[in-house]
């Protein structure tokens, strides 16, 4: 079992200037990484939770 398969929430904190800090936020999700573009590229796929 890799790490992020425990994950059940999910963040998106905005640390940039004039971020508004937590932008997005769900609870009891599963999720899945892809990294695309030779690594350049991360897609974060949030799901309902896996069973």
């Amino acid at each position: 079992m890799s790490e992020y398969e425990k994950v059940t929430r999910f963040e998106v904190i905005d640390h940039t200037t004039g971020g508004r800090g937590r932008v997005y936020s769900r609870h009891d999700v599963s999720i899945e990484l892809s990294y695309q573009d030779d690594g350049r590229t991360l897609k974060v796929f949030v799901d309902d939770p896996k069973p």
